[in-house]
């Protein structure tokens, strides 16, 4: 068995550099009162995008009729629509721009994550916090509660933890909120 110190992980050889990434994007070291709790969180939340994922053809579509024009030219997904089984049409929908972002494969990812999180919020939150790259004004704004809520925080944690440190990606958008 792996002690907790001991090299290997997805996200970093040590306890230490997993957790200091986990507080980089999600600042738990800044809330005393989240620890155990908001992992938790984290971990459910990355599972139910799991389960989405297990089950594709229930929960993704393209919109061929243009009913999504003006949410977004690339995806976007019903709040909490992974918990409405009486209602099918909330999947995560895909648009024509998405196929800009398949040529980029971390962008689609980014987008991915984004319209996951979204997907399985199941406190009704709408995980416009901030938007951007971890280090955007934005972002670095938001409290810790914020960023276990916001989609951003959850596609660029999954990106930097994938590829190791990064500098903001190019095709990342940052926007100014609050």
């Amino acid at each position: 068995m792996q002690s907790v110190d001991s090299p290997g992980g997805l996200i970093g050889p040590s306890r230490a550099e997993r957790m200091a990434l986990i507080n980089k994007h999600f600042k738990l070291d800044k809330s005393p009162a989240a620890g155990r709790p908001a992992l938790q969180k984290i971990n459910d939340v990355y599972s139910k995008m799991l389960a989405v994922l297990n089950r594709p053809e229930n929960f993704f579509t393209l919109d061929t009729d243009d009913s999504g024009e003006k949410i977004s030219t690339v995806a976007f997904a019903r709040l909490g629509g992974f918990f409405n089984k009486a209602d099918l049409s909330g999947r995560i929908v895909f648009r024509r721009g998405v196929l800009f972002a398949t040529g980029i494969p971390d962008f689609a990812a980014f987008i991915f994550i984004h319209e996951l999180r979204h997907f399985v919020e199941q406190e009704g939150q709408n995980g416009h916090f901030g938007k951007g790259w971890v280090t955007d004004p934005a972002m670095v704004a938001l409290r810790p509660p914020q960023t276990l809520a916001n989609c951003d925080t959850y596609a660029g944690f999954a990106l930097e933890a994938r590829n190791g440190e990064m500098q903001r990606p190019v095709f990342i958008k940052s926007s100014v909120f609050r």
